[in-house]
């Protein structure tokens, strides 16, 4: 354990020197991403511009709190997979752990979260918002990490075999945020609620978001999802287990 914690430590280390040892801005990188997909929510949006200034308000802190909680998932999802790929040549001539790029994905997904919580917490107190303090929004946040987590335990061997998947899960990604009602709120009666109503991404989001935000919850939903996030995990390690080995051993042929 100890050394499977020491290794994933030095990746993300290591990982963070080569990506910001040149720059001056390494932190506005890392929010630049949330402030263009707000941005771009309200400039398409248009039903905020004819609300008055509280709903506005509103509207801002839940896009930002929506898409802060997306890329959790998001990055718990795709870091694994950039690790893998960073240290392909690494993985052919020692043995390393496994395991230690899911942890090392998990454990900067989670650094790049702390980086923007503050501006949650910012934005909620400059439009007057009381902060939720949920005991069950840390549960939440973690049943988060571990979806992501989980969906990359069987992304993370194929991608090391054919680049189609790297290519293509930014792509599928965006689909799932589109289908996710982080963007706008959930439609009365359409196509597009009957895609929020069966994309199981809604039900982890959105009672999170709803936590940080003091609105109404269901706690039984936070519960129900972390613990689900849990199972699908513990699914997904078995995989990764099986087939991670025999993707290594393909590694550059």
């Amino acid at each position: 354990m100890n050394r499977l914690i020491t290794t994933a430590y030095y990746l993300v280390l290591r990982d963070y020197r080569v990506r910001f040892r040149r720059t001056y801005l390494s932190i506005f990188w890392i929010l630049l991403p949330m402030f263009v997909l707000v941005g771009l929510a309200l400039f398409v949006g248009g039903e905020a511009d004819s609300s008055s200034a509280e709903e506005q308000n509103k509207h801002i802190t839940k896009l930002i709190t929506g898409i802060i909680i997306w890329q959790l998932f998001a990055d718990a999802w795709l870091e694994p997979m950039r690790f893998g790929r960073r240290t392909k040549t690494v993985l052919r001539v020692v043995t390393l752990d496994e395991n230690s790029l899911l942890l090392a994905g998990a454990i900067s997904a989670m650094i790049n979260f702390l980086i923007k919580l503050p501006v949650i917490i910012i934005a909620l107190l400059w439009f007057n918002i009381t902060p939720g303090l949920s005991v069950l929004i840390p549960i939440g946040i973690m049943s988060i990490l571990f979806a992501g987590a989980s969906l990359s335990c069987f992304t993370l061997p194929i991608s090391l075999l054919l680049l189609d998947v790297r290519y293509s899960i930014p792509i599928i990604q965006f689909a799932l945020l589109l289908a996710t009602p982080v963007l706008y709120d959930i439609p009365t009666n359409n196509i597009i609620a009957n895609i929020n109503h069966y994309n199981p991404i809604t039900y982890l989001i959105l009672p999170i978001r709803n936590a940080f935000l003091n609105a109404s919850t269901e706690e039984s939903s936070i519960i129900f999802s972390s613990l689900a996030a849990i199972i699908f995990l513990v699914i997904g390690m078995y995989y990764y287990r099986a087939k991670i080995r025999l993707s290594i051993a393909y590694i550059g042929r």
